[in-house]
């Protein structure tokens, strides 16, 4: 069994990279959680584009 990743626990820098508006699981907790919370799912994605071309998401910072 497998964690799911915890922002209050976790670096986020250890376990995503981010390509575009698109998470890349570091680890097999962010595997699971990218998969079971569907968070590469291509409305999502299209979405956090939005946010990142209209200056709302800075990646960086997340």
């Amino acid at each position: 069994m497998t964690s799911l990743y915890n922002p209050r626990q976790d670096n986020w820098h250890e376990h995503f990279q981010l390509n575009g508006a698109e998470f890349i699981p570091l680890t097999a907790v962010v595997r699971v959680t990218v998969k079971l919370l569907q968070i590469n799912r291509i409305d999502r994605l299209k979405e956090r584009e939005l946010l990142i071309q209209a200056g709302i998401l800075n990646p960086p910072l997340f």
